[in-house]
């Protein structure tokens, strides 16, 4: 009894032991296959150096300094940073022995004293500079690279396109001064009509001399003007390509039509000759082969004149009035003959 009762302990025992262990197992499976949360994984940024005090130099430097801030203020945003503490300065992102010529020599201004505000005041002096302090030639400038891109399928999006150009044109070669106020909106207006592709610019000069004048002063107004002709001109043009599609495809099955009737004119005239063997001229005569039958009358064997064995023509005894007189009388009795003909053949 009591040894009954020690095995029974021992099986619940096991199977206690078993129950855990699965429980275990269970846990630790669960663990494993728990989804983490995925941790934002950032890309180192590096600011942008300055080793080149060039307008080109500066101006891309200013393009890529613009994104690095913008990148670095959003991860600090995301991350509760502070901007400041994470972002490089300028003083910081130029080369240091650039920095200290610049200041020895261009700006006379001890290195110490220098702030990030100075430097950016000095930066943006010389991309709004002329290049070389040297006036370029506005129509040729613009007429080089300011074009109107017709590859661009979206139209709304292409006059963007343009404007956007002529933006970055004024601003890469450092006239932006000479569009700023009044007169220099107007001037910029001016240089985007004077570049659009001709059929527009022609419906672009009308509307602003007859109807939309006040867009002459406003590029936003000037925008929506080239827009909506833009849009128009590009439908107009659909139309007329899909015309002439129409047409060539018409003409193309015209085409082909006439081919197939003739191509069936041959076949039908083909399978005749090889029935008959006989082939018919342009008067519609049959000939066989590639002989034509000539009938011509044969000459008198005798003397029209005389009545010699000669023809009259070698006469001894005709004179030239006789033999006038003969060919006269020849002609007369050969347009009898066909006109007698040609009454016969009237009547049947």
């Amino acid at each position: 009894m009591a040894s009954t009762q020690v095995n029974e302990a021992q099986n619940a025992r096991h199977v206690d032991e078993q129950i855990g262990n699965g429980s275990a197992v269970t846990s630790t499976t669960k663990a494993t296959t728990t989804l983490r949360v995925p941790q934002p994984i950032f890309t180192i940024v590096n600011a942008p150096l300055i080793t080149d005090v060039s307008r080109e130099a500066l101006l891309e430097w200013m393009k890529l300094r613009k994104e690095y801030v913008a990148v670095i203020e959003a991860r600090c945003k995301a991350a509760n940073e502070d901007v400041k503490a994470v972002l490089r300065s300028v003083h910081d992102s130029f080369d240091s022995n650039l920095l200290e010529t610049m200041c020895e020599t261009r700006w006379d201004v001890d290195l110490e004293n220098v702030t990030d505000e100075f430097l950016m005041d000095k930066i943006k002096e010389i991309t709004a500079s002329f290049k070389n302090r040297e006036l370029p030639d506005m129509d040729d400038l613009f007429s080089d690279e300011l074009k109107f891109d017709l590859t661009i399928s979206d139209v709304e999006a292409r006059v963007t396109a343009y404007f956007h150009l002529a933006n970055e044109i004024i601003k890469r070669n450092g006239v932006s001064d000479l569009f700023l106020g009044e007169e220099g909106i107007k001037r910029k207006c001016k240089v985007l009509v004077k570049f659009l592709p001709g059929p527009l610019k022609k419906k672009t000069k009308n509307e602003l001399e007859y109807r939309s004048g006040e867009a002459k002063l406003a590029v936003r107004k000037l925008y929506s003007v080239v827009s909506n002709l833009a849009l128009e001109l590009e439908k107009e043009t659909r139309a007329v390509k899909k015309v002439k599609a129409k047409e060539a495809k018409h003409n193309k099955a015209f085409v082909k039509e006439r081919s197939v009737k003739a191509f069936n004119k041959k076949t039908v005239h083909a399978v005749g000759v090889a029935a008959t063997g006989v082939k018919r001229s342009a008067g519609g005569t049959p000939r066989h082969g590639d002989q034509r039958n000539f009938s011509r009358p044969p000459h008198p064997k005798k003397c029209l004149h005389c009545e010699g064995e000669h023809e009259f023509i070698k006469c001894p005894t005709a004179t030239e009035a006789d033999k006038a007189a003969i060919r006269e009388k020849r002609r007369a009795e050969y347009k009898a003959r066909l006109q007698a003909g040609y009454q016969q053949r009237k009547q049947d």
